[in-house]
């Protein structure tokens, strides 16, 4: 796994934020870290890193097409909050599944089938998945019910390379995945640090090391 590199640096961060109330300042979006997998194991192997930064109240939705791995993306932050990711499967003709049994609940939903989302979540009463109080939210597809979407969240996007990394081997190139996570709302400070952590996450990854000057995201 590597982490992509911009400007002599791994990830990169918007520097726009506004002042609320509370005098805390929220990030309007932060790239937090962008990096590309050559196999599902280092796929979950991230996402278990990403897993073990969320906490209650989080909300994060998976972005890529059919077969893009957001599936395994999920079992590895079910195995990052301490759930079994062995019992992850894609809720596409449930909906909604939650895992229980580690540090926080994780509820995981995929809405790609439903006919009418708004009207469909509504009627299963959405907001206990789209607000969770005591757990944290997967959802695939979410963009399909833009409009329901909280405006703190994370959002995780992944898509294949269409080929290895330089010196894997051929067969790796159908698993090369592109990971990037986006934090919208959140607090600065936590943004920061969610990006500090992933950027040195992993032993040995060529190239990996802790954020440094941030840069101005465009478009």
């Amino acid at each position: 796994m590597r982490i992509r590199r911009h400007g002599g640096f791994g990830v990169r961060c918007m520097r726009r934020w506004m002042d609320t109330r509370h005098s805390e300042r929220t990030a309007i979006l932060v790239l937090v870290a962008e990096v590309e997998t050559r196999s599902e194991n280092e796929t979950m192997e991230f996402a278990a890193a990403f897993g073990r930064l969320l906490a209650a109240g989080d909300v994060v939705v998976l972005r890529g097409e059919l077969g893009a791995g957001k599936t395994a993306f999920a079992r590895g932050v079910a195995a990052g909050v301490g759930c079994d990711p062995a019992e992850v499967q894609s809720p596409t003709f449930t909906i909604a599944r939650e895992y229980r049994g580690g540090r926080i609940p994780l509820f995981h939903l995929d809405i790609y089938r439903l006919v009418d989302p708004v009207a469909d979540l509504e009627e299963i009463g959405y907001e206990a998945y789209f607000d969770p109080r005591d757990g944290a939210s997967l959802i695939e597809w979410g963009d399909r019910a833009a409009e329901l979407l909280p405006p703190k969240r994370l959002e995780v996007t992944i898509a294949a390379t269409g080929g290895p990394h330089a010196g894997a081997p051929p067969e790796a190139a159908a698993a090369g995945r592109r990971i990037s996570v986006r934090a919208l709302g959140m607090s600065l400070e936590r943004a920061r640090d969610m990006r500090a952590r992933l950027a040195a996450f992993g032993p040995g990854m060529p190239g990996t090391r802790a954020a440094g000057r941030e840069r101005a995201e465009r478009g």
